[in-house]
């Protein structure tokens, strides 16, 4: 019998799936509040006059404006083919969706109060409305296909910034004393308050399982991770600084601190510094290995009113169990070489 050697390499991956490296890629140099979803990031931009809303095409390198008015537009949300914001008529505020497959536009409200913060996911657009009658903002949900409204909430108390996913909307509800976080069940029309203590928590944002928001813990701003399944809650920064929370996508977190953005791998338990500068970060969308984000100088002397916009891609590696595969392989190979 032959002797052979075989030689085992073993690669051990921890957190990610993407290697630690980035590649950034300016996309404007005149825009602000980035989101991202798809092959598509839209943005606003000061057109001089006012704010309009531009779409940047991941693949084709192209931008596209999809508004063009003597009022602001204001981005809030996009999702598939659709981009949802709010635009002043003279009077109040409107929400409007834009279908980029159609290149179409649609005003989904129409009345003398302002609607707001539109949140947009599958065929609905979840957004706030102020009642002037209890001087108080509630929340509603509106059906793209059957281009029907819901009222969620109805009470003498603001509900505000609602995000949408699946059955679920999350949103702020004051309780009196302070700003609590909901989740309303679309399909069982009920409502459920998943914070109850003597601190505000605001901006929830919602994505599969998972509801996030940030909120004051007596000293600072710190963000935290509720688990609808488990009912469960995790704080995931816990720090002498404020964090402000952005986006969340898959496991992944967004949110920035002392003008830095962070990553939060909510598997892992880990976080990434994703800038380190001397300039101004302060919004970032994700989706997949894509983060967008703004970024200006805090000169006064060149202070921009609007910033720049970046494109920071995470480069993919294989994955750990198809690298083994190949050495063992590889193992395989060389022991028939030597019995030969």
């Amino acid at each position: 019998m032959k002797k052979f050697t075989i030689l085992l390499i073993l690669f051990v991956f921890t957190g990610s799936a993407f290697a630690s490296n980035w590649t950034v890629t300016q996309i404007t140099d005149n825009a602000t509040k980035p989101f991202i979803y798809g092959n598509y990031i839209a943005y606003n931009v000061h057109d001089g006059i006012d704010q309009e809303i531009y779409i940047y095409d991941i693949a084709n390198q192209s931008t596209t404006q999809i508004t063009d008015n003597a009022t602001n537009d204001t981005l809030t949300s996009i999702y598939g083919n659709y981009v949802a914001y709010h635009q002043s008529d003279g009077d109040d505020q409107e929400i409007y969706i834009y279908d980029i497959a159609n290149q179409s536009t649609t005003q989904i409200t129409d009345n003398s109060t302002n609607d707001s913060s539109a949140s947009i996911y599958g065929n609905y657009v979840a957004y706030s409305r102020y009642d002037a009658e209890d001087n108080d903002m509630e929340i509603y949900l509106y059906d793209i296909s059957s281009q029907s409204t819901t009222q969620i909430t109805d009470d003498t108390l603001s509900d505000g910034q609602p995000s949408i996913y699946g059955n679920y909307i999350t949103y702020f509800g004051y309780d009196g004393n302070d700003y609590e976080i909901c989740i309303y069940d679309i399909a069982n029309q009920s409502e459920t308050q998943i914070t109850d203590n003597s601190f505000s928590y605001l901006s929830p944002l919602i994505y599969g399982n998972y509801i996030t928001y940030f909120g004051y813990d007596g000293i600072d701003q710190e963000i935290y991770l509720y688990d609808i399944a488990s009912q469960s809650t995790t704080q995931i920064t816990d720090n002498a600084t404020n964090d402000t929370l952005t986006s969340i996508y898959g496991n992944y977190i967004t949110y920035y601190n002392d003008n830095e953005i962070y990553l939060y791998d909510i598997a892992s338990q880990s976080t990434t510094q994703i800038t380190d500068n001397i300039y101004i970060n302060r919004w970032a969308s994700i989706y997949e290995n894509y983060i967008a984000y703004d970024e200006y100088d805090n000169n006064i002397l060149i202070r921009r009113t609007f910033s720049n916009i970046y494109l920071a891609t995470q480069n993919a590696v294989p994955e750990p169990a198809s690298i083994i595969l190949v050495f063992f392989g590889l193992v395989s190979y060389v022991a028939k070489l030597k019995r030969e």
